[in-house]
Parts: C-alpha cells; sequence; structure tokens
C-alpha cells in the first residue's frame, strides 16, 4: 500500500475492515494521530452508543480536556513500538469502574511516520473479581492459621513448662 492509501483507510476504513473488526470480540477502535476516532467495532458501539467518529478519545472518555498523562496510545504512537497495560482502569457510560486489559498498535505508513494507533481492550472484570476475591480468602486463611497456631502454641508452652520441672527433679517420682 502507498502512504496515501494507508493513510486513507485508516481515516475510512473499506467496509471488508469494517466486517473484519466488527467480528472481533474484543473492543477496537482506531485513533489518528490528533488522537480522533476513525472507527469503533460493533463491540465498542455497543457499549458507548454516545461517542461518534472524529470525536477525540480523551474528550469522550476520560473527560480530561487534554490527552490524558496516562495514555497507552500515546506512548504507541511516540514510541512507533506497541504497548499494552494490563491493569487498566476506566469509567463506562454510566459511570462504573471497569477493568481492561489495553493494547495499542502504532501504525506508521511507508515513511515510517505515525499516522495513529489501533486500540484492543479485553474485559478484565472476571479476572479482577476472581483476584479480589483470592486475595479476601488468603487473607481470611491466614487468619485462621494464625489463631490455630496460637492454640496450639498455649498448651505446648504448659506441657514444656512441666518437662522442664520434671528434668530438674522438682516433680517427686
Amino acid at each position: 500500500m502507498t502512504d496515501s492509501q494507508i493513510r486513507r483507510e485508516f481515516a475510512d476504513p473499506s467496509p471488508m475492515t469494517r466486517i473484519l473488526l466488527d467480528a472481533f470480540e474484543p473492543e477496537v477502535m482506531l485513533i489518528d494521530a490528533d488522537y480522533h476516532i476513525t472507527f469503533m467495532n460493533r463491540k465498542k458501539r455497543d457499549r458507548y452508543p454516545h461517542v461518534q467518529p472524529g470525536n477525540r478519545c480523551y474528550e469522550v472518555f476520560e473527560i480530561h480536556g487534554r490527552r490524558c498523562p496516562h495514555c497507552v496510545a500515546h506512548r504507541a504512537m511516540t514510541s512507533q513500538a506497541p504497548q499494552t497495560n494490563p491493569n487498566y482502569s476506566s469509567l463506562d457510560p454510566v459511570g462504573n469502574l471497569r477493568h481492561v486489559n489495553i493494547h495499542v498498535t502504532p501504525v506508521l505508513d511507508e515513511e515510517g511516520e505515525t499516522v495513529g494507533a489501533i486500540e484492543v481492550l479485553y474485559d478484565v472484570e472476571e479476572t479482577f473479581q476472581t483476584n479480589e476475591q483470592l486475595t479476601r480468602l488468603n487473607r481470611e486463611y491466614e487468619s485462621v492459621i494464625y489463631a490455630l497456631s496460637h492454640d496450639l502454641r498455649s498448651p505446648l508452652v504448659s506441657i514444656e513448662g512441666f518437662v522442664r520441672k520434671l528434668e530438674r527433679g522438682h516433680v517427686p517420682p
């Protein structure tokens, strides 16, 4: 593809590209070098029906008014290398915190100039909740082990004291 074809396809994906991206289960979004959304796949459109192509991503998702300081897309586009954040948290359209794994791959033209980025979000809420539950259960387990250890130690201290008295001959035969 020529530079102009790459830029044109990225700015306005062909029907076949749209069909392919709509078939993906994770949320997919194309962002140009100025952070304008050029395309969102079906999964992303379903979650964010109010967001339209042309909006800047930070204006509609994070509401910073400027590029987010933690922006994974910015890191990918400036480094020209794929970037990942497996522990990304953001707000959904109704203000609930969501936990996602975000992968961003920069798109470069033939001359190596950054055209934009492809952002893929995997919902990891179930994994996050499972980890939270495991952490809570581990704390409970440690608490039980501590209590058992303490309860076993108390009689052993008494037995140890009695054995020492026996060894010293303080207890008559």
